[in-house]
């Protein structure tokens, strides 16, 4: 008998252990959503939610709108909520010089479109191989300028480091942001111009991006290539005297092998790329065959001679009199130089540019370890802009749909997490009374892959990686983000169709608060990443892509604002949201979620809406509540309450 009982006991402590066992493995597999409304973990500035703008895309000149009317583009963009706008852009803008942008579109003097320089090398010699410019410029910098006024977004000015120089960079400033009657940077008056130019009140512009991906190992060196004794970040940080050797020669407003050829015509015009050219050190080539310099033409006949303006590049040929023209063997000739040129530096940049105005941001394009820890304690810069893309070199090929969307998607969080880490590496390294000041922006970010499938660079997943980037970018506090670029956010005129992107920014401007607060997830799922050795390398192992992430804030009424991200192509993840300390004072919470068919896909002028926002309420109640949410989404929840 007790035996018997003993047996019952054992049976029955057993199946009560297995049960309380198997409620409480699954009670551990619960994704919870944590969120403290009472702390305060900083601001969110809504210079993060901005864009790039291509000098070039002419769309945006229609902002301008007609009598009586408002423009679509504005009408657009204000919709969305955009706070910020870089200008002209990225590589599309390395050879932009502002001096030609601005005044009366009329007597403007072409650009050169930035891929027909160096940066992308497709012939023999380094030449770009033709493409893009030279091009007008409608929408230049005084129209970009006041279309930020007008829209209230804040002005990032990206500066062609690699073709300008540190007193054109400080007349910028000058012109940008000098009072009417001041010189500080002496010679011209910038100011007046401004104001002779129809802006008598300085801009205010406070950011400025000095170069665009200048890496090492990538293809935006411009005159870092130059031979010197000296590394490329060392000459990016302080400039340096450098030497090219049978460079191609070009013209006022091109680059291209075209530009570096004979027109036949009579007294030539070439410019050598990187003036001022250092007295004595040039030679030319016309079809290989060298020529003379000389003073001038006027005194020579018909012989191989040129001028050269030490001070622009400018090289000046004859008209067969006096001087030859550059032919060769009856043939079209291309003309070639070597020459030595003195550069300047970040340093001498910041200098220049500070000196006109103490207030401006000054950034570095280059963001490695080698830049930051040369210039270390003992030189000043306010940060670094950083081009988080998931793409090109980072993105192995011949994958399945399903899988690039996984490493994409992950790839945000390497990302993100490098950007914490640079950040982390600047504040070890510059000296302790700046580093609070010094930090870092997402000047460019985006999917670069754009032909997987179609529609691709505008589709959901690309909102899905940008929302990331804006997760990361209040997580680390940034003053300023640009997604690339305009017009694959709102399309194009007539249409402006809205991206899936547009709509992710519209979640953010339009639900969600100026305060950050903490929140966390616990047993978050994850969906395992199908091997790819070339990723894994490059992205350090990693093996699985966590379905949510989230943001939380909160306005100054109280109000709460979650932000989840749902990252998985299929399912859906239900959790419990958990909020502490906080008395809700509304039963019902409002919902917006921006979702689609697939994670693939995109918006069209006959279905704009494919990828779109839903809004609903739903009831909420306690310290807690759930709420499943769908795959391949962004879910913004507002929470009526206070703080306890």
């Amino acid at each position: 008998m007790f035996h018997f009982s003993l047996r019952i006991i054992k049976v029955t402590l057993c199946v009560g252990l297995g049960l309380w066992l198997s409620t409480t493995e699954s009670a551990a597999q619960k994704t919870v959503i944590k969120v403290n409304p009472a702390t305060n973990s900083g601001p969110v500035h809504p210079g993060i939610y901005g864009l790039n703008q291509r000098w070039f895309d002419y769309d945006i000149s229609l902002w301008e709108p007609k009598k009586g009317e408002e423009s679509p583009l504005i009408k657009t963009y204000t919709d969305i909520g955009f706070r910020s706008l870089r200008y002209p852009a990225g590589t599309a803008a390395d050879a932009f010089y502002w001096k030609r942008t601005i005044g009366p579109p009329e007597k403007r003097a072409n650009v050169i479109e930035g891929h027909t320089w160096e940066g992308r090398r497709r012939a023999a010699g380094g030449d770009a191989g033709g493409g893009g410019g030279p091009l007008p410029v409608p929408f230049g910098l005084d129209e970009a300028l006041r279309f930020c006024e007008k829209t209230g977004s804040t002005f990032i000015y990206m500066y062609n480091f690699g073709t300008g120089s540190a007193t054109d960079a400080a007349d910028l400033v000058e012109y940008v942001n000098a009072p009417v009657g001041t010189n500080p940077n002496g010679g011209v008056a910038w100011a007046q111009v401004r104001a002779h130019n129809g802006h008598p009140e300085p801009y205010g512009v406070k950011y400025f991006e000095m170069g665009n991906e200048m890496y090492i190992g990538g293809r935006q060196h411009f005159w870092l290539e130059g031979k010197s004794r000296h590394s490329h970040t060392y000459k990016y940080c302080f400039g340096d005297t450098v030497r090219f050797t049978r460079q191609l020669v070009g013209e006022f407003d091109a680059q291209s092998i075209r530009a570096a050829q004979s027109n036949y015509g009579v007294n030539q015009v070439k410019y050598l790329r990187y003036a001022p050219i250092l007295p004595g050190t040039d030679s030319l080539y016309v079809g290989g065959i060298p020529w003379q310099r000389v003073d001038n033409l006027r005194d020579h006949g018909a012989e191989n001679v040129y001028v050269l303006d030490s001070y622009t590049g400018k090289i000046t040929f004859g008209d067969g009199v006096h001087g030859n023209l550059p032919l060769h063997k009856d043939s079209i000739a291309t003309i070639r130089a070597s020459y030595t040129s003195a550069r300047d530096g970040y340093d001498d940049y910041y200098r220049a540019m500070k000196a006109v105005d103490p207030t401006v941001r000054v950034y570095s394009c280059l963001i490695d370890r080698d830049f930051i820890q040369t210039m270390g304690a003992t030189s000043p810069y306010d940060g670094v802009s950083i081009h988080p893309y998931a793409g090109f070199w980072n993105m192995p090929t011949k994958e399945s749909m399903d899988n690039y969307h996984d490493l994409i998607l992950s790839n945000s969080d390497e990302e993100a997490d490098s950007a914490r880490h640079t950040l982390a590496l600047i504040r070890r390294t510059v000296s302790p009374r700046r580093k609070d000041s010094v930090d870092i922006l997402f000047t460019e970010y985006g999917i670069a892959l754009r032909d997987i499938t179609q529609g691709y660079g505008v589709s959901l997943d690309d909102a899905l990686y940008g929302a990331r980037m804006v997760m990361a970018a209040i997580d680390l506090n940034m003053a300023l983000t640009s997604k690339h670029a305009i017009t694959g956010l709102i399309g194009t005129a007539p249409h402006f169709v809205v991206s899936p992107a547009g709509y992710m920014y519209k979640m953010f401007t339009h639900q969600f608060g100026p305060t950050r607060i903490a929140s966390s997830i616990t047993n978050n799922p994850a969906r395992p990443i199908v091997p790819n050795a070339f990723y894994e390398k490059l992205n350090k192992g990693r093996t699985s892509l966590p379905k949510l992430h989230v943001s939380a804030s909160k306005d100054a009424a109280g109000n709460v604002y979650l932000m989840v991200l749902n990252r998985d192509r299929a399912d859906a993840v239900a959790a419990s949201v958990e909020l502490a300390k906080y008395r809700l004072s509304d039963s019902q919470a409002t919902v917006w979620t921006l979702n689609g068919p697939g994670y693939t896909s995109f918006n069209t002028v006959e279905n704009p809406r494919n990828v779109s926002i839903q809004e609903s309420t739903m009831p909420v109640g306690g310290k807690s509540f759930d709420y499943t949410f769908p795959a391949h989404s962004i879910t913004a929840i507002k929470l009526k309450g206070k703080a306890r």
